[in-house]
Protein backbone atom coordinates (compact mmCIF):
# COMPACT_ATOMS: atom_id res chain seq x y z
CA UNK A 1 0.00 0.00 0.00
CA UNK A 2 0.98 3.27 -0.81
CA UNK A 3 3.31 5.15 2.24
CA UNK A 4 4.35 1.52 3.64
CA UNK A 5 7.60 1.70 2.44
CA UNK A 6 7.59 4.86 4.87
CA UNK A 7 6.31 2.78 7.99
CA UNK A 8 9.09 0.43 6.83
CA UNK A 9 12.18 3.10 7.33
CA UNK A 10 10.61 4.89 10.06
CA UNK A 11 10.40 1.36 11.91
CA UNK A 12 14.09 1.45 10.92
CA UNK A 13 14.93 4.33 12.64
CA UNK A 14 13.26 3.17 15.83
CA UNK A 15 14.93 -0.10 16.04
CA UNK A 16 18.02 1.80 15.57
CA UNK A 17 17.25 4.62 18.32
CA UNK A 18 15.89 1.77 20.58
CA UNK A 19 19.80 0.47 20.18
CA UNK A 20 19.22 -3.38 21.26
CA UNK A 21 20.95 -6.16 19.43
CA UNK A 22 17.75 -8.36 18.95
CA UNK A 23 16.68 -5.86 16.32
CA UNK A 24 20.02 -6.78 14.54
CA UNK A 25 18.43 -9.73 12.50
CA UNK A 26 15.52 -7.90 11.50
CA UNK A 27 17.58 -5.12 10.14
CA UNK A 28 19.85 -7.18 8.38
CA UNK A 29 17.07 -8.61 6.61
CA UNK A 30 15.96 -5.47 5.60
CA UNK A 31 18.92 -4.35 3.85
CA UNK A 32 17.48 -6.30 1.06
CA UNK A 33 14.64 -4.29 0.79
CA UNK A 34 13.76 -2.85 -2.87
CA UNK A 35 13.33 0.56 -1.71
CA UNK A 36 16.56 1.88 -1.32
CA UNK A 37 15.68 4.36 1.09
CA UNK A 38 14.31 1.72 3.60
CA UNK A 39 17.59 -0.37 3.09
CA UNK A 40 19.71 2.67 3.71
CA UNK A 41 17.67 3.29 7.19
CA UNK A 42 18.45 -0.08 8.14
CA UNK A 43 22.08 0.21 7.26
CA UNK A 44 22.24 3.19 9.63
CA UNK A 45 20.28 1.45 11.92
CA UNK A 46 22.94 -1.37 12.14
CA UNK A 47 25.61 1.25 12.25
CA UNK A 48 23.83 2.86 15.47
CA UNK A 49 24.00 -0.78 17.20
CA UNK A 50 26.86 -0.82 16.77
CA UNK A 51 27.10 -4.84 16.43
CA UNK A 52 29.74 -5.98 14.08
CA UNK A 53 28.19 -9.49 13.10
CA UNK A 54 26.18 -7.55 10.56
CA UNK A 55 29.32 -6.82 8.79
CA UNK A 56 28.86 -9.34 6.01
CA UNK A 57 25.48 -8.47 5.16
CA UNK A 58 26.79 -4.61 5.29
CA UNK A 59 29.20 -5.43 2.79
CA UNK A 60 26.38 -7.39 0.68
CA UNK A 61 24.45 -4.31 0.75
CA UNK A 62 27.49 -2.07 0.42
CA UNK A 63 28.32 -3.83 -3.10
CA UNK A 64 24.30 -3.78 -4.35
CA UNK A 65 24.90 0.25 -4.08
CA UNK A 66 27.48 0.13 -5.73
CA UNK A 67 25.72 -1.75 -8.56
CA UNK A 68 23.25 0.60 -8.67
CA UNK A 69 24.76 3.18 -8.68
CA UNK A 70 26.98 2.07 -11.79
CA UNK A 71 23.79 1.15 -13.64
CA UNK A 72 22.03 4.61 -12.62
CA UNK A 73 19.65 2.51 -10.78
CA UNK A 74 19.46 4.21 -7.73
CA UNK A 75 16.22 6.52 -7.11
CA UNK A 76 16.46 10.26 -6.49
CA UNK A 77 14.58 10.32 -3.64
CA UNK A 78 16.97 7.69 -1.81
CA UNK A 79 19.51 10.39 -1.55
CA UNK A 80 23.08 11.10 -3.76
CA UNK A 81 24.86 7.56 -4.78
CA UNK A 82 27.87 9.11 -3.44
CA UNK A 83 26.13 9.93 0.00
CA UNK A 84 24.77 6.27 0.25
CA UNK A 85 27.51 4.51 -0.91
CA UNK A 86 29.86 6.58 1.77
CA UNK A 87 27.86 5.83 4.35
CA UNK A 88 27.45 2.48 3.73
CA UNK A 89 31.60 1.81 2.97
CA UNK A 90 31.60 4.33 6.65
CA UNK A 91 29.72 1.52 8.67
CA UNK A 92 31.53 -1.33 6.98
CA UNK A 93 34.70 0.19 8.04
CA UNK A 94 33.90 0.64 11.91
CA UNK A 95 32.45 -2.80 11.89
CA UNK A 96 35.85 -4.01 10.34
CA UNK A 97 36.22 -3.63 6.48
CA UNK A 98 39.52 -2.57 5.91
CA UNK A 99 39.02 -2.94 2.39
CA UNK A 100 37.01 0.17 2.05
CA UNK A 101 39.17 2.72 3.60
CA UNK A 102 40.80 3.85 0.45
CA UNK A 103 37.08 4.85 -1.04
CA UNK A 104 36.53 6.74 2.40
CA UNK A 105 39.38 8.78 1.87
CA UNK A 106 38.74 9.08 -2.20
CA UNK A 107 35.14 10.46 -0.15
CA UNK A 108 37.14 13.23 1.72
CA UNK A 109 37.40 15.34 -1.88
CA UNK A 110 33.79 14.40 -2.65
CA UNK A 111 31.48 17.82 -3.67
CA UNK A 112 28.41 15.98 -1.89
CA UNK A 113 28.68 17.09 1.81
CA UNK A 114 26.78 13.96 3.10
CA UNK A 115 29.67 11.71 1.84
CA UNK A 116 32.56 14.20 2.56
CA UNK A 117 30.98 14.37 6.11
CA UNK A 118 30.49 10.09 6.52
CA UNK A 119 33.89 9.77 5.53
CA UNK A 120 35.28 12.48 7.57
CA UNK A 121 33.73 11.96 10.75
CA UNK A 122 34.92 7.89 10.37
CA UNK A 123 38.16 8.56 9.15
CA UNK A 124 38.65 10.80 12.17
CA UNK A 125 37.40 7.99 14.69
CA UNK A 126 40.19 6.32 13.69
CA UNK A 127 43.18 8.75 13.24
CA UNK A 128 42.15 11.35 14.82
CA UNK A 129 43.87 14.86 15.31
CA UNK A 130 46.71 12.78 12.64
CA UNK A 131 43.83 13.32 9.63
CA UNK A 132 44.73 16.96 9.93
CA UNK A 133 41.80 17.80 7.73
CA UNK A 134 39.31 20.59 7.66
CA UNK A 135 35.74 19.12 5.98
CA UNK A 136 34.96 23.10 5.08
CA UNK A 137 38.35 23.54 3.00
CA UNK A 138 37.73 23.91 -1.06
CA UNK A 139 38.57 20.89 -3.24
CA UNK A 140 42.55 21.61 -3.52
CA UNK A 141 42.91 22.19 0.44
CA UNK A 142 41.70 19.21 0.98
CA UNK A 143 43.21 17.51 -1.47
CA UNK A 144 46.67 18.46 -0.13
CA UNK A 145 45.67 17.97 3.52
CA UNK A 146 44.74 13.98 1.99
CA UNK A 147 48.29 13.83 0.21
CA UNK A 148 50.38 14.93 3.15
CA UNK A 149 48.06 12.70 5.68
CA UNK A 150 49.04 9.37 3.04
CA UNK A 151 52.77 10.66 2.99
CA UNK A 152 53.01 10.35 6.16
CA UNK A 153 50.95 7.12 7.17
Amino acid sequence: PAGFSNKRALLCGVLGEIGHPDAVPALISVLRDPVISVAAWACDSLGMIGDDSALPAMQRYHQRLLSLASSGEIPVSAGTPESLIAMAAAHCYRFGDELVESDLIGFLLSGDSVALGAAYECLSERYGSALEFDPESDLSARRLSVERWQAGR
